[in-house]
């Protein structure tokens, strides 16, 4: 299909990826593999498990169908199309799409909705402009077959998933590769690369109506600013002292490490952040004094809450509005407190120290 060879250095995988500003260090398990794929071969890959594309957690937006369209178009023209790059876990084959999600989407609806209908525009072949693919397929055979044999450059890259250093390379690498105007951030990336049940759990509680009650209502496209604001809730609980500076290698590290964490935990923890909502919520007296909260100050009421859970289920309702008071009065949490360094370690561990001192009053 390709050739493999071991990616000997830094050098050689900056001519792939810019680097420039990002920790990328290459180990003995990253390989990299050329390949070249046709359409139909990829999708054969995806409908038999082979290579997951995951697009639920990517960001809420796809390509238009016009983009899609003139996208079958030049596949049928043959035109090159840039390459995709595939994680591909040595030691189980589980296969995960890091760049060309919106490709590798619009084959799949390319083979599967035989409804789909293509725009009709004067500049892309005018026996499938408007056309739906049920009739390109019956009318335009060869057009059809066209699409299932164009060829795709797939650039693999070899990994251990169950190695930090090998996850901290791809995650930098996914990061890098999406360069465009609406690349993914963060805990979009996260999102793809560390699913399990952790993940899942991640993404019930953003959705739920719990939490939109207490923190408010997310934006039409979010990007996932929520999953990630519990994230850092759970891992400034679990390992708040562990914690050294860099905000995003510390939560690549946790999320990996409780990737696939086991029911009990699970339960615990979703048990641990509902009673904090639910706390929260018939406590204060104008919830919408939370919902105006910014990310670090929500992310420091759940901290200390959480962490507190019964010393407050012993309180009155007035004894917790005062502890609340308190809290967003004190001076850590002030504007002039919070308007430079918020991820360092001295900083993110005091102002979490002291919301889990004030609710433990």
């Amino acid at each position: 299909m390709g050739r493999m060879r071991k990616v000997k250095d830094l050098e050689e995988l900056s001519s792939i990826v810019d680097t420039e500003d990002v920790e990328v260090t290459v180990t003995q398990e990253e390989y990299l593999s050329y390949e070249v794929r046709s359409c139909a071969d990829l999708y054969r890959m995806y409908k038999n498990n082979q290579l997951q594309i995951q697009p639920d957690f990517q960001r809420n937006f796809v390509w238009k169908p016009i983009t899609q369209t003139i996208f079958i178009d030049s596949l049928i023209k043959g035109l090159p199309v840039p390459s995709l790059f595939i994680a591909l876990d040595s030691s189980t084959g589980k296969r995960i799409v890091i760049d060309g999600l919106q490709r590798i989407s619009t084959i799949i609806k390319f083979f599967e909705k035989d409804k789909w209908r293509l725009n009709k525009l004067s500049y892309i072949d005018r026996n499938v402009s408007g056309k739906s693919i049920a009739t390109v397929k019956q009318k335009f055979p060869d057009i059809y077959q066209k699409v299932e044999n164009a060829t795709i450059p797939v650039i693999i890259i070899w990994t251990d998933f169950s190695q930090q250093s090998s996850m901290d390379t791809l995650f930098n690498i996914f990061y890098r590769l999406n360069t465009g105007s609406q690349k993914l951030n963060n805990q979009e990336i996260r999102n793809c690369i560390y699913n399990g049940s952790f993940n899942q759990l991640l993404r019930k509680i953003a959705k739920s109506e719990e939490w939109r009650n207490t923190m408010g209502d997310s934006s039409f496209i979010d990007r996932l600013d929520d999953e990630e604001l519990i994230l850092r809730v759970f891992a400034f609980i679990d390992e708040l002292d562990d914690y050294t500076g860099n905000l995003s290698k510390f939560l690549n590290h946790y999320m990996l490490k409780k990737k696939d964490m086991a029911d009990d935990e699970v339960e615990v923890k979703d048990n641990t952040l509902f009673t904090a909502l639910s706390v929260i919520f018939q406590n204060i007296t104008d919830i919408e004094k939370v919902v105006q909260l910014g990310k670090t100050l929500k992310e420091a009421l759940l901290v200390g809450v959480s962490k507190n859970l019964n010393n407050i289920a012993s309180k009155s309702q007035k004894e917790f509005q005062r502890m609340f008071d308190a809290f967003i009065n004190d001076k850590e949490f002030s504007e002039e407190n919070l308007k430079y360094g918020l991820s360092k370690r001295d900083k993110v561990q005091t102002r979490l120290n002291k919301a889990i001192s004030i609710f433990s009053v």
